[in-house]
């Protein structure tokens, strides 16, 4: 299933997706969004491609790409506030498989991911970023998939873009902040880190968290 040419223009308000907010037991499936080339979804805070926030949901087989056009670059995610991913802003108590954003950048202020803005409680597995031309930014807890991550299972995840850019602290090219997770075969294959402090090839911050078989190729400041 696709959805051609999404736009949603909500500077001022929250929970702003495809879906604002995906509750008990959700369940979404094979789908395909294309963003429209020229216009961002624009919000505040829980903003993505997607959802705005999922709870107590499955997320599988889903991207989040751009519609054809001789220049899609404005195809992305713009949003003010925090919680802001490629596709989903918040998710918590979910499981989310083989999902991957491909379209250009996603900007907002605090907790900005490629994938996802903040995760907690949750399982993912083969989830990526997957556009050389992709940028992630904001200016706190910034990562190339996952903004912030509390508690979860981070397994096959990967960034391929083209940088991840915190104004002041916090920027990773898989999590930007990590709190009591665990990362498996997690990997940054493409693209720049940047940030004032606490900035990592894998993790920018991290706290009791697990990693095992991970690694970063990237070619920015550390």
């Amino acid at each position: 299933n696709t959805l051609h040419n999404l736009i949603i223009r909500k500077q001022d308000q929250d929970y702003v997706g495809l879906f604002g907010y995906i509750g008990n037991k959700g369940v979404v499936i094979s789908l395909k969004i294309e963003l429209h080339p020229n216009f961002p979804v624009v919000g505040k805070n829980y903003v993505g491609g997607l959802a705005g926030c999922i709870d107590s949901s499955y997320i599988g087989d889903c991207i989040v790409t751009y519609g054809q056009a001789s220049n899609p670059y404005g195809a992305g995610i713009n949003a003010t506030g925090e919680n802001v991913g490629g596709l989903l802003g918040y998710a918590i108590n979910s499981q989310i498989f083989d999902c991957q954003y491909r379209a250009f950048s996603v900007t907002g202020k605090k907790k900005v991911g490629g994938c996802i803005g903040s995760i907690k409680n949750s399982f993912v597995r083969n989830c990526r970023v997957n556009n050389i031309n992709a940028s992630i930014a904001g200016t706190d807890t910034i990562g190339g998939v996952f903004g912030f991550s509390d508690n979860c299972k981070l397994t096959n995840i990967e960034f391929l873009g083209s940088k991840v850019e915190a104004d002041e602290a916090g920027a990773g090219g898989v999590i930007g902040k990590s709190r009591k997770d665990s990362l498996i075969n997690n990997k940054m294959t493409k693209g720049q880190i940047k940030a004032k402090r606490f900035v990592g090839g894998i993790i920018g911050d991290a706290f009791s968290s697990y990693i095992s078989n991970c690694y970063s190729l990237n070619s920015g400041s550390i």
